[in-house]
């Protein structure tokens, strides 16, 4: 679970977090032991590398877009992808991932 950041919806993170557990338990998911305290931090965390490829796997996410709806998701994909396109115009070659 990466958190979200500071300007997200409130109520649109808590409906994604709360449909992606339910789906979680629906679909009976195993869950990653807790990290003992103390422990090197497990690394083995796979989050998408950048806002468009994050985009394309909530959109590949069939349960999750039916549950959020396809209108919000659709409307979201449209204004984050706006978003990623004028980050990329804006930010130098070095630091694009």
């Amino acid at each position: 679970y990466a958190f979200p950041f500071a300007f997200c919806s409130v109520a649109l993170v808590g409906a994604a977090v709360l449909h992606a557990a339910r789906l979680g338990v629906e679909g009976e998911l195993e869950l990653k032991p807790p990290q003992p305290i103390g422990a090197e931090p497990d690394t083995d965390v796979c989050i998408p590398a950048n806002l468009a490829v994050a985009l394309d796997e909530l959109n590949a996410d069939e349960p999750l877009v039916q549950a959020l709806g396809s209108e919000i998701v659709e409307a979201f994909t449209i204004l984050k992808r706006g978003e990623w396109e004028r980050y990329v115009a804006a930010v130098r070659d070095w630091y694009k991932v």
